[in-house]
């Protein structure tokens, strides 16, 4: 309640709207939680577990609003990025439903709520963490907003993915982590929080073409394109 405030009574609601509207999902899924504890205890389990499942998926929208802040449309970084982003999101969507997959279709095991956790959560620390890199390389500032918004997301999915492993291993860790894993779900949440408290946006990058950008990030695509010739060179001799 209060993240989602803040991103009102701030106007943060609009520049992050995509954030705004994964806020939005826990808030009404935390509410439906409560309500069904009161009125249908029964129906608990299910409502438990399709509102988290869902909301694993909706974390996609925190990472795409990460991107789409940290390298803006238009932009140079924007222009060479998003080919390679894209080709990263393909890839590990691709590893996240072929583990998601096997686990689920392993009868000893069977829990498609952790391997959703598991598989997704991977994707997510992976992206977010490729971006703080590539931010990092190419010198761009991020504001206290989208910095705080990455960095919460990245550190929980990244729990949450060594939660469901360790679990996998040894399923006597399985006590801990109904503790860990809301203990880092609000930590992220506070994190959030603290992101939105004021209005810091990303400084204003530079929109449009230059002599020295084009030459530096076609530098970077020509290198990018012989690793890749290399690489199928080596996989398909």
């Amino acid at each position: 309640m209060c993240l989602v405030g803040r991103l009102l009574f701030k106007g943060l609601w609009r520049p992050y709207g995509y954030f705004f509207s994964y806020a939005v999902y826990v808030l009404a899924g935390t509410i439906a939680i409560f309500g069904t504890i009161m009125f249908f205890p029964g129906g608990y389990s299910t409502m438990y577990w399709v509102i988290e499942s869902l909301s694993i998926a909706l974390r996609f929208l925190v990472v795409w609003e990460v991107y789409r802040h940290t390298f803006p449309r238009g932009s140079a970084p924007h222009r060479v990025l998003s080919r390679t982003f894209a080709v990263v999101v393909t890839g590990l969507a691709l590893v996240a439903l072929g583990s998601f997959w096997s686990y689920a279709t392993h009868p000893a095991l069977y829990s498609i709520h952790a391997a959703l956790d598991r598989s997704c959560g991977f994707a997510q620390a992976v992206m977010i963490l490729g971006m703080l890199f590539a931010a990092r390389y190419y010198g761009i500032q991020l504001g206290r907003n989208a910095w705080g918004i990455a960095v919460g997301l990245g550190v929980y999915a990244s729990i949450a993915t060594a939660n469901n492993a360790v679990i996998d291993l040894a399923h006597s860790f399985l006590p801990y982590w109904t503790i860990l894993s809301p203990l880092s779900f609000v930590a992220m949440l506070a994190v959030w929080t603290w992101a939105v408290w004021v209005e810091a946006p990303n400084p204003q990058m530079a929109i449009g073409t230059s002599p020295e950008l084009d030459a530096e990030f076609g530098r970077w695509v020509e290198g990018w394109n012989r690793t890749r010739s290399t690489v199928r060179r080596v996989t398909n001799p």
